[in-house]
């Protein structure tokens, strides 16, 4: 695995809103995009990490002692996440929702919607152009995906989605 490069790490970073108060970052590793995402938002934001691998976990609160890194699976979300981080206003994914079992994908899915505020996106990458999240999980989660960034020089480079609930 080769980490994330600064391109998508900006790209990813630029999709963040002036008033989110409150994103999750799923899956940062050791942090490649972490710190864009730190610098991007706001003074008064609420950031945390959640990270399945205990080592990256260790490694990035290490890396960025200032921000609350959680160890575990985001299929747990709801569990993890103190309930002053809930409604979270925006979720910067870094799963490799492409090698996942569609089942995988939803019970994420729909642990991260439970915890957003309705007007919530999840940014999320993929090294492929198409969506990361198969077309079945988007219409049974009632959500759509749209391709929104295309980091060039990232190696190799890499596209970026926001996946949302359609208005209902």
């Amino acid at each position: 695995m080769v980490p994330s490069g600064d391109d998508l790490a900006r790209a990813m970073a630029d999709r963040l809103h002036d008033d989110d108060q409150c994103v999750v970052e799923l899956g940062p590793g050791t942090g490649a995009i972490t710190g864009r995402l730190i610098e991007r938002l706001g003074p008064e934001a609420r950031f945390t990490a959640v990270e399945l691998n205990e080592r990256f976990a260790k490694t990035l609160s290490e890396r960025y002692p200032a921000i609350e890194v959680l160890t575990g699976d985001a299929r747990q979300l709801g569990e993890l996440l103190p309930e002053a981080f809930k409604p979270v206003d925006a979720v910067v994914s870094s799963l490799g929702f492409l090698a996942m079992p569609e089942s995988l994908c939803r019970e994420i899915l729909e642990a991260v919607f439970l915890v957003m505020n309705p007007q919530g996106r999840i940014i999320q990458f993929s090294y492929t152009p198409r969506s990361p999240i198969p077309q079945r999980v988007l219409e049974g989660l009632g959500a759509e995906c749209k391709r929104v960034s295309t980091a060039w020089k990232n190696l190799p480079p890499a596209f970026v989605f926001e996946i949302r609930r359609k208005p209902r």
